[in-house]
């Protein structure tokens, strides 16, 4: 594998999808309700994107340092592990876009002062700089909190309240109840992705001594786990067009089908190799949802 190629695959750029639906989903919102700031989408989805890399370098070369990537792992081939990438460039490249997510998530809150002002700037600020934190802490530290069934809950807030609300919230300076549904409910279906992941590698998680929800439960509850999730997220997107009486707009719900699918497909499932495929498959409906979505409540 070339050394370009190599970078690339580090980046899974295939992970992109759920990073731009969040970031979409709060531009989508704040656009429906007459708040919409273009400096704060280009900047908004640049950060998340940035920071979606980050983690998933960071989780390259951490995994491979606390053992949890091995010749037995079920999906794709990391490139620490592999010794495609030395662990040091590894780190060093997590250190490049570290500094780019932080500098564009400075240009955004820039973008965002005059409407938000002083200190929710620098609230904002802080919560940024955890995000950075969070992203690289993952499996990438000595004690990594997706190691202990921790990642589940970052992820619903990461990619749910904070990334969804907080993009709504720098167009608009508020958030409204229905801003929060919505946000909960892409968190869960972004916790739903990593679940997939974690029951993939549930048998090589265990024996590297990574506790995920996952392993704690046993593939059976797994499934009702991620059957829950992914309901849920439904109801609270259903509960919006209440919310907002756009009885009309409902229509956005059809994609809900694609996760519906994603169900039925993962609940037979008895190899732990057969889930990788179903992990694109929601993380693609979950970007074809929200796109459908987002235009249905304009």
């Amino acid at each position: 594998m070339s050394n370009i190629s190599a970078w690339i695959s580090a980046f899974r750029l295939r992970t992109l999808p759920l990073s731009v639906s969040i970031i979409a989903m709060g531009n989508f919102l704040a656009l429906a309700d007459g708040q919409f700031n273009l400096f704060v989408c280009i900047f908004s989805f640049l950060t998340a994107i940035l920071l979606q890399i980050l983690s998933n370098i960071a989780n390259d070369y951490g995994d491979a340092e606390n053992g949890a990537d091995t010749n037995e792992r079920l999906g794709p081939t990391r490139q620490s592990s592999s010794g495609s990438l030395s662990i040091q460039a590894m780190k060093q490249m997590a250190k490049r876009f570290a500094i780019a997510a932080f500098l564009s998530g400075v240009t955004l809150l820039l973008f965002a002062y005059p409407t938000v002002g002083f200190m929710p700037i620098i609230i904002l600020l802080v919560i940024g700089i955890l995000c950075i934190i969070a992203a690289i802490s993952y499996t990438a530290t000595k004690i990594p909190y997706g190691y202990k069934a921790l990642g589940d809950l970052s992820v619903f807030l990461f990619f749910g309240p904070v990334a969804v609300a907080g993009t709504y919230f720098l167009h608009s300076n508020t958030i409204s109840k229905s801003t929060w549904v919505v946000s909960c409910g892409l968190g869960l279906l972004s916790t739903a992705v990593l679940h997939i992941n974690n029951m993939r590698d549930l048998q090589t998680d265990k024996a590297a001594g990574k506790t995920t929800i996952a392993n704690l439960l046993g593939l059976k509850l797994a499934k009702v786990y991620h059957f829950l999730l992914i309901s849920i997220a439904i109801s609270l997107f259903i509960f919006y067009y209440i919310l907002q009486h756009k009885w009309q707009s409902m229509w956005g719900l059809a994609p809900t089908s694609l996760l519906v699918f994603n169900l039925l497909m993962i609940m037979p499932i008895t190899e732990n190799k057969a889930f990788d495929p179903w992990l694109k498959q929601l993380a693609v409906s979950i970007l074809v949802f929200t796109l459908i979505f987002g235009i249905s409540i304009q």
